[in-house]
């Protein structure tokens, strides 16, 4: 297991080295959430977190950190790294590697740690698709080491400003809660499948998601059925100042030690990057739409918007990085070689966001964030 690890850890640090044209965001929180999780008396509690993202063209790279006090002045923390690498396409498929590692602490309870890899085939496009998978890993609380073995399959659907994702996940390792917080942990092997489907919408300066699943857990020759869902929205008042809403309750993770927890929050999120907020009535770069044609063995790529003085692309077909149109009657375009078929893309003006063209399908790809999808012919 400390293979595992270790292979773990090497992903993380290949997906972090993001180039520098990779796309990011940094977001703070800060709030009060009324909290109930064992271990901790039900009480109003203060939050603080905090997320970065990164994403390349073949890589991507998450981490994020939640603390709470609570009554009692008890203290829970939990922090996340997550890191991807793509391989190449081969037809509608392409095989991806990811690395977790986490860490959960609690006031009198030693503290947990956790590594995970992973591989899996995604089939499909950015729109609709599928991935099955299987991971190995391990966790540790104080002396006690378990190993942990999961299968995983997803799917998703995306629609305009809505995306539906269903994943299906078995684990097996072992039980990293004790009866008492001072008591050994106990090596019970436990085996699970949770089920689950989330929506999300993202549109303008509102987005919101609602999720739910159902657990079958089997333990000690018996078979239990847990429920959970939650709901959350974020709602940008300010270019970058948003407020935020979430409630809902969550199920022991077995694998990273954080036990169940029945919550309801609001926070002020701050972000180093500016959205477009509820108040507005057209996006902050009004109508900048895109279209491609053949052009001999290249393709034209043409983006009109007004009153634009520089317009820059970049896609997957640019590696991700910034690639600055030529200015025409009528618009902005350049020539390049692109493979048909469908691709990423987003487009900046005069220095300010990338953003999606309004003419495309919109949506919250995994590794390169907001783009649009465009069908070269």
């Amino acid at each position: 297991m400390r293979r595992a690890r270790l292979i773990s850890l090497v992903l993380l640090a290949l997906a972090a080295r993001a180039p520098a044209s990779a796309q990011w965001s940094l977001t703070g929180d800060a709030g009060v959430s009324h909290l109930r999780q064992a271990g901790i008396p039900e009480s109003n509690a203060q939050t603080l977190g905090a997320t970065l993202d990164a994403a390349g063209e073949r890589s991507a790279f998450r981490t994020s950190f939640l603390a709470a006090h609570a009554a009692g002045d008890r203290w829970t923390s939990q922090g996340l790294v997550v890191g991807s690498i793509v391989g190449p396409t081969a037809g509608a498929a392409h095989w991806q590697l990811d690395g977790v590692a986490s860490a959960f602490g609690e006031t009198s309870v030693v503290t947990t740690t956790s590594a995970e890899v992973a591989a899996r085939a995604r089939l499909g496009s950015l729109l609709r698709g599928g991935a099955l998978g299987a991971g190995i890993g391990a966790n540790a609380r104080g002396a006690a080491h378990n190993p942990l073995y999961r299968a995983q399959g997803d799917a998703w659907w995306s629609i305009d400003d809505e995306r539906l994702v269903v994943n299906m996940a078995l684990t097996h390792t072992r039980s990293l809660f004790a009866t008492t917080p001072t008591s050994p942990t106990p090596s019970q092997d436990i085996s699970y499948l949770d089920l689950g489907v989330n929506w999300r919408h993202d549109a303008g300066g509102l987005s919101m998601g609602v999720g739910g699943g159902i657990r079958g857990q089997s333990e000690s020759s018996r078979t239990k059925t847990h429920g959970w869902g939650a709901v959350d929205m974020a709602a940008w008042i300010k270019p970058q100042l948003a407020v935020t809403l979430g409630a809902g309750s969550t199920l022991d993770d077995a694998v990273r030690g954080v036990p169940h927890a029945t919550f309801a929050s609001v926070a002020v999120r701050i972000a180093a990057q500016r959205h477009t907020t509820i108040f507005s009535r057209t996006p902050t770069i009004a109508g900048p739409r895109i279209m491609v044609e053949r052009a001999g063995e290249l393709r034209r790529i043409e983006v009109r918007v007004d009153g634009a003085s520089r317009v820059e692309i970049m896609g997957d077909f640019t590696n991700w990085t910034p690639v600055s149109l030529d200015h025409v009657e009528g618009g902005w375009r350049v020539e390049r070689v692109i493979p048909p078929g469908p691709h990423r893309v987003a487009i900046r003006v005069d220095g300010g966001a990338w953003i999606v063209p309004t003419n495309l399908p919109r949506i919250d790809d995994d590794l390169a964030g907001p783009v649009g999808i465009i069908t070269v012919p």
